[in-house]
């Protein structure tokens, strides 16, 4: 077997939507703005929709249903983003969300 059969193949999700929000910019802590980045630690895509879906109350299963991955993602892309914004629960992942201005509440 040719062994640039792997490296020539296509991946199979590549055709898979990278997310099913709208397209919006990496979170960045409250207060910063577009013409001046944070310094914070920047979160992925993926990891910015786990963490608006999260803070919109989805369960990690309904996340990886919606974003077409396993639990055990979700939960790794959970904890990634509780340990780069330094946050310890879903509480506190609304409240920084809400505080960043990435949710349209209006209560």
């Amino acid at each position: 077997m040719n062994e640039n059969h792997l490296t020539n193949a296509p991946r199979q999700d590549a055709s898979l939507p990278m997310a099913r929000l709208p397209h919006l910019p990496h979170s960045r802590p409250p207060g910063a703005t577009e013409t001046q980045p944070s310094r914070g630690p920047r979160l992925s895509p993926r990891e910015h929709e786990v963490l608006l879906l999260l803070a919109d109350g989805y369960t990690n299963r309904e996340i990886a249903e919606k974003i077409f991955r396993s639990i055990k993602t979700v939960e790794t892309y959970r904890a990634n983003i509780k340990r780069k914004l330094e946050l310890h629960n879903r509480s506190e992942i609304v409240r920084y969300v809400r505080a960043a201005g990435l949710l349209n509440r209006t209560a």
